[in-house]
C-alpha cells in the first residue's frame, strides 16, 4: 500500500500528508489501486495462457500444480518488477515540472523501443520530507511459451526483443545476462534526457558500500 498510499498514512512519521494531494498515479486500466490494476493486468496478458497450462496438469492428473493468476503475480519469480527514478538526493531538488518532463519522455521511449514490456501503474511522490521526489514504476516482462502464449519471463522477453548479453561469446550468468544489457540502455538513455533538459549530473555510478 506504499506507492498508491492505500494504507493509514497518519500512522507513519515519513509522509506529510498536507502534500499527499500533490503526488500523482496511473494504472493502465484505471484502477484505483496498485492491486486491482496488477491482477488485473496478469488476467489480460497471462489467463489464456495460465488457462491452458492448467487444462494439461488437469488431464495429467495433476491437479495440484495448478495455479491461479493471484499465485503467478506473488510469485518472486513472476512478479511485476518495481523500479524508482529520480534526479538528485535529499536537499538537491529540481522543479517538480522539470521532473515530470523528464519522466514522460524516458517513458515514452520506453514503451517504444521495448514493446513486450508493459507498465502496469506508476506512482510519483512529493510528500515523503525525507526523500527527493520520486516515481515507482511497476511493470512486467512479456515472454512467450511453446504455444505462443504470454507467460511473465524477463528472460524470454529480453530475447524476444533482440537484447543480447554483454559477452555473447561468453555464457549466460549472473554477470552476463541480457537484462544488464537493458540496464544499461535505460540508464544511458535516461542520463541523455536530463543532459538534453540542462541538468549537471554525474554519470559515475557510486560504489556498492556507498549507496543507500
Amino acid at each position: 500500500g506504499h506507492n498508491d498510499r492505500t494504507f493509514d498514512v497518519s500512522k507513519t512519521d515519513h509522509i506529510d500528508q498536507s502534500k499527499t494531494c500533490q503526488n500523482l498515479s496511473w494504472t493502465w486500466d484505471k484502477s484505483k489501486s496498485q492491486e486491482e490494476s496488477e491482477q488485473n493486468g496478469y488476467e489480460y496478458y497471462f489467463g489464456k495462457g495460465l488457462e491452458a497450462r492448467n487444462q494439461r496438469y488437469i488431464k495429467q492428473r495433476h491437479k495440484e500444480k495448478c495455479r491461479t493468476i493471484k499465485d503467478m503475480r506473488q510469485d518472486p519469480k513472476q512478479c511485476p518488477e518495481e523500479t524508482i527514478r529520480q534526479i538528485g538526493k535529499h536537499g538537491q531538488y529540481i522543479d517538480p515540472k522539470l521532473l515530470l518532463s523528464i519522466i514522460n519522455q524516458y517513458l515514452a521511449w520506453e514503451s517504444q523501443t521495448f514493446p513486450m514490456i508493459k507498465t502496469l501503474n506508476m506512482y510519483v511522490h512529493f510528500d515523503e520530507p525525507d526523500a527527493q521526489p520520486h516515481l515507482h514504476q511497476r511493470k512486467i516482462y512479456l515472454g512467450k511459451d511453446k504455444d505462443g502464449n504470454y507467460i511473465p519471463s524477463q528472460n524470454k522477453a529480453l530475447k524476444e526483443m533482440g537484447i543480447e548479453r554483454p559477452d555473447p561469446t561468453k555464457p549466460e550468468g549472473r554477470y552476463n545476462n541480457s537484462k544488464i544489457t537493458f540496464d544499461k540502455m535505460c540508464r544511458k538513455k535516461f542520463a541523455q534526457i536530463c543532459k538534453d533538459k540542462g541538468l549537471d549530473i554525474d554519470l559515475e555510478p557510486q560504489d556498492p558500500s556507498k549507496t543507500g
